[in-house]
């Protein structure tokens, strides 16, 4: 089987404190899951942002299941704008 190539984000840092911004945090965790359904291995994604592979999988975890809510949620919003707008 053929690995797929996996670049990670650079860290988005403050020039002044080098600190890592907390939304870049987000965006790693939502690049893990996005990269994840798009066959790259739990393993390349823990080597890429130097985690390990069990961190990963929780993270890649916790997303998969927000974005099912989030499309869940969209799904359910839809619905109801349709029902209204036929009830009118």
């Amino acid at each position: 089987m053929a690995t797929t190539e996996f670049t990670p984000l650079v860290a988005d840092k403050c020039p002044e404190c080098k600190k890592i911004s907390s939304s870049w945090y987000d965006d790693r965790n939502r690049h893990m899951a996005t990269e994840f359904l798009a066959g790259v291995e739990i393993w390349q994604i823990a080597k890429g942002y130097r985690l390990s592979n069990e961190r990963v999988l929780e993270i890649v975890i916790h997303e998969l299941g927000l974005m099912q809510y989030q499309r869940q949620s969209r799904i359910q919003r839809h619905n109801a704008i349709t029902e209204r707008e036929e009830e009118e």
